[in-house]
Parts: structure tokens; C-alpha cells; sequence
């Protein structure tokens, strides 16, 4: 579900570059950055969620705390760049 929300919310930022219109395009640009928001969230809860629910216990610790530091590092990574 959450890869059909990052499709839609794809589709339609690329239908939003391709109108000619400039208040049409500018309101599906913000609801296709709802829906690809969404699913990044959704992400950040579902991947973690997961790999503590499958992960062996002996590694149970590392992969959380991998998965959050990737986690906090990519939302640093387009603060600093930006």
C-alpha cells in the first residue's frame, strides 16, 4: 500500500510539471507531495517495525539502531544539502 502511495504522489508531481496552467499545476504538485509525504512516513514506521519483528534476537539491538541512524541521517542529509 505504502509503494502505491509513493506511485500516485510520483504521477502526479509529473503531471503537474507537464500542465500548461500555473495555479492547476501548482495544487496537484502539492497533493502529489502529500501522497509521496505519506508514504515516507509510513516508511519511517513500517521498516523499523519489521526489522524488529524478523530480526534474530542476538541482532535485534544493531539492526534497530542501524535502521534509526539511517533513518535521522537521511532527513540531515537534504537539511544540509539544501
Amino acid at each position: 500500500m505504502t509503494n502505491g502511495l509513493v506511485l500516485i504522489g510520483s504521477l502526479l508531481i509529473l503531471l503537474a510539471f507537464r500542465m500548461e496552467d500555473g495555479t492547476a499545476s501548482l495544487a496537484i504538485l502539492y497533493t502529489g507531495r502529500f501522497f509521496y509525504g505519506l508514504a515516507c512516513g509510513s516508511y519511517s514506521v513500517f521498516c523499523p517495525k519489521y526489522i524488529a519483528e524478523t530480526a534474530p534476537v542476538e541482532i535485534k539491538g544493531p539492526a534497530g539502531f542501524m535502521s534509526q541512524l539511517n533513518i535521522c541521517f537521511g532527513i540531515l542529509l537534504p537539511f544540509l544539502l539544501g
